[in-house]
């Protein structure tokens, strides 16, 4: 498989969601906030999350930026874990770890569109060596004119590993600029 290619069959879906104050643009590849721009009147706007441009350069985006990782965020050592007493093995995708759910980990997937700004992503059996099917939703909203939210969500059937996280690069601006 190309590492570099969306594992789904659904095309790329981008997706507007907007407040009196801010813009964000969503993407199904990999569930990722694009941008998230703060409206300031008679000032410029502020695009607060680093934007990798054009859509397409998500799929091929080491960092990880702007994307929801999983099915577990963060190294797991030796890309070893044991449940009950079998131990899996995942594949190494950085040094002797396995970071971010492995190479074709939830950040590298093109997710389904679920209708407005949800997300959904069905990982199966086995994917990246984890056991049992998980079922991922990624909700955006923006429930007052000044804040971003994220629900994340996942059902498992058996005993699985899951630990989702949003992967955002913040821009950092001087306050009274």
């Amino acid at each position: 498989m190309d590492r570099n290619a969306p594992r789904s069959r659904h095309a790329l879906k981008s997706v507007r969601l907007n407040s009196e104050n801010l813009r964000a643009t969503l993407l199904s590849q990999g569930a990722a906030l694009k941008s998230l721009v703060l409206r300031r009147p008679g000032r410029e706007d502020l695009d607060l999350v680093l934007d990798l441009g054009a859509p397409n350069a998500y799929a091929q985006n080491p960092q990880q930026v702007g994307v929801v990782v999983g099915r577990v965020a963060g190294r797991i050592a030796g890309g070893q874990f044991k449940i009950g007493g079998r131990r899996f093995q995942l594949p190494l995708n950085e040094g002797a770890n396995t970071l971010h759910g492995g190479p074709d980990g939830f950040g590298q997937q093109n997710w389904q569109w679920a209708g407005g700004t949800t997300f959904a992503l069905s990982s199966p059996n086995g994917d990246q060596g984890f056991p049992g099917r998980l079922e991922v939703r990624a909700a955006y909203s923006l429930p007052d004119p000044l804040t971003l939210r994220l629900d994340l969500s996942a059902k498992a059937r058996q005993t699985t590993p899951a630990n989702l996280t949003h992967h955002p690069y913040w821009r950092l601006f001087d306050a009274s600029a």
